[in-house]
């Protein structure tokens, strides 16, 4: 079955585009799902205000997606965030600023389970875009760094990778949130004045 959410007012970023009709004939310039005859979708999907994260192993992991919204539940597993830390330094010194945030998403975003109501899927192959806002912050050194952040996304999912299928997505929606980047840094073994990222996290609620 097919779920499209009723509208949500609320005061946040409204997502901009990150995918390419060309690249992906089900999107449109505005990140929008065309339907099977090609033509965009008369209702827009709506906004679910959820709490999660979205959790980066700078040595190790993937990244991890959870979203938790009432009888909502999303998760996305296999999705590289690099472009939600490309401001952010790799080796960083006392007194850089980083830039945390973007946006990331296409024809394929990954894949994992959801859940809405009383239907579940056990794997959801996902498309779409998430964006991630975050306030400017300073290294001081080793430790937490930490800032305000706010999400906006737009996620469909498909039973099939939705390249290779022409059905219509069986959920598709809008997700909003608030919270804050939380970014370990450590200094390097030999020199303190080398600092290293190793794991971040942004945490919404």
């Amino acid at each position: 079955m097919r779920y499209t959410l009723t509208a949500v007012s609320i005061t946040l970023a409204v997502l901009t585009a990150c995918a390419d009709a060309t690249t992906s004939p089900r999107l449109v310039d505005d990140g929008a799902l065309l339907d099977r005859g090609g033509v965009p979708h008369a209702k827009e999907p709506p906004r679910i205000r959820v709490k999660g994260f979205i959790r980066q192993d700078f040595l190790f992991a993937l990244p991890e997606h959870d979203y938790q919204g009432g009888r909502f539940e999303l998760q996305i597993h296999g999705l590289d965030e690099g472009s939600l830390f490309s401001s952010t330094c790799d080796i960083c010194q006392v007194g850089d600023v980083l830039q945390p945030g973007g946006i990331i998403g296409g024809s394929f975003l990954g894949e994992g389970p959801a859940r809405f109501g009383k239907s579940s899927w056990n794997v959801l192959h996902y498309q779409g875009a998430i964006s991630v806002t975050a306030e400017p912050v300073t290294v001081v050194g080793p430790g937490e760094l930490r800032t305000p952040v706010e999400l906006s996304a737009r996620i469909a999912g498909f039973t099939e990778p939705p390249f290779a299928t022409v059905l219509p997505p069986e959920l598709e929606v809008r997700l909003v949130a608030k919270g804050e980047l939380v970014m370990q840094i450590v200094a390097a073994q030999g020199d303190p004045t080398l600092l290293f990222r190793t794991e971040a996290e942004f945490r919404f609620r």
